[in-house]
């Protein structure tokens, strides 16, 4: 069996990758930006090619050529910025983008089962009472990147009904593992500490806003949870992909800070807290847990052990 990844080498593309070539699959992917940091070890068993997902006619050879038997679609940008051409470049990437993906797979005349990887940003705001969120709630987002993925969402449900392509969607919490950009607040909160420890900058450790609720998964469960989604779930239909448990990034930190070797000081900085944050978010899995037998089996405090050495052994 053939499967193709976007956004292979990316953190959610490179641990899928691992867990396709443990179950015998023949794994195919593309990237835009490729990190063999993340993919070292495996490199040699994919095939791997550097491909923007824009470049429709480079984009509709590949897979063609490969007639993949299942496509996961990962890639995209998955941060806000309001940097000059950002908003258009990442609408173009998320949207056209995966749109391409679809018309390649039309224009090949082929039939994968295709998973799209959508986000909880689509919710938006939700009130404490609608928390745990379900499928079925509103869908309200507050980011220019939640905008774009509730465009791939509802185009994605489109190419279902009026093309029959075989879709399946999921709606990601929050999610961390080693090999995470700090850009992220975990992955930063570890990288700040780890560099501390090394004596690589003052024992200060900036952060912002510390009582924000989030449903964090660890990676390596989520790519579990994409797999089983397209193995098992039904087309056409949408899954959110979660813990079921809520953190405030203060506990993140106190988790952190515990596990620290050294004594640190902890600095809130107004730069760090975005203006469109969202102050709760807890999902709710039930649904792809009853389609098919997936939940959560690593535990926050070692997601975040494990994060925390990722970054003592890179800095």
């Amino acid at each position: 069996m053939k499967a193709f990844i976007t956004g292979i080498t990316g953190l959610a593309g490179s641990y899928l990758t691992e867990l396709l070539i443990n179950k015998g699959y023949k794994v195919f992917g593309i990237d835009n930006n490729i990190n063999k940091h993340n993919i070292k070890g495996i490199v040699n068993k994919i095939k791997l090619q550097k491909c923007d997902i824009k470049n429709k006619k480079t984009l509709t050879k590949i897979i063609g050529e490969i007639k993949p038997d299942f496509i996961f679609h990962l890639a995209g940008i998955t941060y806000n910025s309001f940097r000059k051409n950002f908003l258009e470049n990442m609408y173009k990437t998320n949207i056209l983008g995966m749109i391409n993906v679809f018309e390649a797979v039309r224009m090949n005349n082929i039939n994968p089962l295709i998973l799209v990887t959508c986000s909880s940003a689509e919710y938006g705001l939700v009130s404490s009472k609608k928390n745990p969120i379900r499928e079925e709630n509103n869908l309200n987002p507050r980011t220019p990147y939640g905008v774009s993925k509730l465009a791939q969402d509802m185009i994605s449900l489109q190419y279902y009904q009026n093309y029959n392509l075989r879709i399946i969607r999921t709606r990601t919490f929050n999610n961390t593992a080693p090999r995470e950009n700090p850009f992220f607040v975990c992955s930063d909160l570890a990288k700040q500490i780890a560099e501390i420890e090394k004596g690589y900058k003052k024992p200060i450790l900036c952060i912002g806003n510390t009582k924000s609720v989030r449903d964090f998964t660890d990676t390596r469960d989520v790519v579990k949870a994409y797999y089983l989604a397209l193995k098992k779930g039904q087309v056409g239909e949408v899954y959110n992909v979660c813990s079921g448990t809520g953190h405030t990034i203060g506990n993140i930190l106190e988790i952190l800070l515990g596990m620290s070797k050294v004594r640190i000081k902890v600095k809130q900085q107004e730069d760090k807290i975005p203006g469109y944050d969202v102050p709760l978010q807890i999902g709710d899995y039930s649904k792809l847990k009853k389609a098919v037998g997936w939940e959560p089996g690593v535990k926050m405090k070692d997601t975040l052990k494990d994060v925390l050495n990722y970054w003592r052994a890179v800095v």
